[in-house]
């Protein structure tokens, strides 16, 4: 037995890289619309790349290991940045692009801040918890820097997974009428839809449910304004059901469901190319079995589409997510008290 565990011991990077990319594949099998996917899929990665390292004629392979853990911070830091430069071009001056950017700029300097503020208190002998701080502040933004490296790895590998099968029906997901008429992100997702009803064989071609209620400021339904850009896009009258009382994509699911006749249907839903994920997550949460496909989405808005979903799947996970955080603060409070002890 001590023979097993000092094996163990030594290999446990290999170890934990096995455990976590089986707790992957498992959990994919299971169902491939879970956050935990790209969790697990990203922290087997890391323990694989750290156990290659520990081989001298792979060590570079450790430096690599060592710059994904920082590069955490600098991937949210980036998309910050720029989201907050392309916005603040395209939308003008607001408090939430000025956030965005200075919260980005922030976010990348923090290691360099962190250094500089250690040295600073080294030499002017400020107390120790003042130095702790900003590790502190360090440790959780590398931890929101982590969650969302996972969403992001997995939101790209998830788009890129689809099935072969050709659906019953087709539900499209609203976002938005800009003077009754159908706008270019909505006309993305009509137009994946339209796609999907070209491609199926003849005779089976699924029936497109247009999803979308009416908000105050819309003189019609999105639905109704969808089911319009369908049928000018040459889908026969026939194939469209339009779905006209949803407010929320929960709603989407569920009123479109409503409207389908056939028995244990092959579902698909379009959306822009950034929702896919979390649509998928949303699919899980109204127990329908679905498969999520995206429309390309322009270039400029991907980077605050994306902060914006991140932010809603982390609150989706909010006891989990500020649980962890809590754990990081009590864990580097427990260490400044045993400083302190040391004294």
């Amino acid at each position: 037995m001590d023979n097993i565990t000092r094996v163990i011991l030594e290999n446990i990077t290999t170890v934990l890289a096995i455990v976590f990319a089986l707790a992957a594949a498992v959990s994919t099998w299971r169902d491939r619309r879970r956050m935990r996917n790209g969790v697990f899929l990203l922290l087997a990665l890391g323990f694989a790349l750290l156990s290659l390292g520990r081989n001298d004629d792979t060590a570079w392979l450790l430096l690599i290991v060592v710059l994904l853990a920082i590069l955490a911070v600098p991937v949210l830091g980036v998309f910050l940045t720029i989201n907050g430069v392309v916005m603040l071009q395209r939308e003008g001056r607001s408090l939430a692009n000025l956030l965005s950017l200075a919260l980005g700029l922030v976010v990348l300097g923090a290691p360099f801040l962190l250094g500089f503020f250690n040295k600073a208190t080294e030499r002017l002998g400020s107390p120790l918890w003042l130095s702790a701080v900003p590790f502190l502040l360090f440790m959780l933004v590398a931890y929101v820097g982590f969650v969302f490296c996972a969403f992001l790895l997995y939101s790209f590998i998830y788009a890129r997974t689809t099935s072969r099968k050709h659906p019953d029906y087709v539900i499209i997901l609203g976002s938005g009428l800009i003077d009754g008429k159908v706008p270019p992100l909505l006309a993305g997702r009509l137009d994946k839809a339209v796609q999907i009803h070209r491609n199926a064989p003849e005779g089976s071609r699924p029936t497109l449910i247009p999803s979308g209620g009416q908000g105050p400021d819309e003189p019609r339904s999105e639905g109704e304004a969808m089911a319009e850009y369908l049928r000018e896009a040459g889908v026969p009258s026939g194939d469209i059901i339009a779905e006209t009382r949803a407010r929320t994509t929960m709603q989407n699911l569920e009123y479109s469901r409503a409207l389908m006749t056939r028995p244990n249907p092959v579902i698909t839903v379009t959306t822009s190319s950034y929702h896919v994920f979390r649509a998928a997550m949303f699919t899980r949460r109204a127990g329908m079995k679905a498969e999520v496909r995206g429309a390309r989405t322009a270039a400029y808005f991907v980077p605050s589409a994306f902060l914006r979903e991140f932010v809603a799947v982390f609150l989706q996970y909010k006891w989990i997510n500020f649980g962890v955080c809590a754990a990081i603060v009590l864990g580097c409070l427990a260490l400044l008290w045993e400083s302190y002890r040391g004294y």
